[in-house]
């Protein structure tokens, strides 16, 4: 084999390793999505979409779920009826807004009358 042969196949098994090595650091990193918990009211819900907007101080977050949302009432499993519901104070842990888990508690029910 003569010289420029053998640097011809040098450079041909060269070039897919530099093509390679260059697509492998030109990919840019992809942001880890971070989840988080919020403590708020249901101002509204939308039955049919299966979302809510949670109210939390002065800001407000459309909430979404999916089949895989866990819902909890009173420390039991429970349906989106069951715990979404306007005017109730849940706790939703979501990343950017996809429920993982909607958790509430029962109002405490208010004494009434009694009959003997």
């Amino acid at each position: 084999m003569n010289r420029s042969s053998i640097l011809v196949l040098v450079g041909t098994l060269a070039c897919p390793a530099l093509v390679l090595a260059d697509v492998q650091t030109s990919v840019a990193p992809v942001a880890a999505a971070i989840a988080s918990t919020e403590e708020g009211s249901v101002k509204s819900v939308d039955t049919i979409a299966q979302t809510f907007v949670l109210k939390v101080g002065d800001k407000e977050i459309t909430v979404r779920t999916d089949s895989s949302t866990k819902y909890v009432l009173d420390g039991k499993d429970a349906t989106f009826a069951d715990v979404v519901k306007k005017g109730v104070r849940v706790s939703v842990r979501h990343e950017d807004g996809l429920a993982s888990r909607v958790e509430a508690t029962s109002p405490p029910k208010k004494p009434g009358l009694h009959v003997s």
